[in-house]
């Protein structure tokens, strides 16, 4: 729990890792790497404004639609920026939680020996990218007429994935660390 830092510190934070991710995105070439797909658009926390820690999320189309593709988005990554690591994942050959469609690539970019990164990239056919972004831009209008402070507050209280956040929230009506926690222990048991 981050029970010494203020909410004022929360959110400056939350602010300084989106401008991060940000120049991460555009200065420094991350999105350039995507010039082949059909369609690339940034999702997640980076563009709900609600980050907590270092982690970029990114949908991709291609056209057509190979493994191969994405694998070689990675490669270019790692021509541009220090990658420590790169994850590549077919869900419908190996399911993976709860996904099933589209590759899915995580990349952890060590910027700094400080400063490290986490990158997942969700690629998808041209029909299940537009579902995966219809999805995001709904959730994305849910989240924005949720307290900001509260989520942020929340995420940086536990180490669940955000959408396990999001969904206490906006289908539970959690609104604090206590609720939370009591939520995610009597949703595993």
């Amino acid at each position: 729990m981050n029970n010494f830092i203020s909410d004022a510190e929360l959110l400056a934070r939350a602010d300084l890792l989106r401008r991060e991710a940000e120049q991460l995105l555009e200065t420094k070439g991350l999105l350039a790497c995507f010039v082949d797909c059909v369609a690339v658009e940034v999702v997640g926390s980076v563009t709900t404004n609600l980050m907590t820690k270092r982690d970029i999320d990114i949908s991709c189309c291609f056209d057509p639609f190979k493994p191969g593709r994405l694998i070689r988005i990675g490669e270019k990554i790692t021509q541009r920026l220090p990658v420590g690591r790169m994850t590549f994942i077919n869900p419908s050959i190996t399911p993976w939680h709860e996904y099933r469609i589209g590759y899915f690539c995580g990349l952890n970019i060590q910027e700094t020996p400080d400063v490290q990164w986490n990158i997942d990239i969700w690629a998808y056919n041209k029909t299940d990218f537009g579902v995966a972004l219809k999805n995001h831009r709904t959730l994305a209008e849910k989240l924005r007429k949720v307290d900001r402070l509260m989520i942020v507050r929340l995420k940086s209280s536990c180490t669940v994935q955000s959408y396990l956040v999001y969904a206490a929230v906006l289908e539970h009506g959690v609104e604090t660390c206590e609720e939370l926690e009591k939520h995610l222990r009597n949703d595993s048991g």
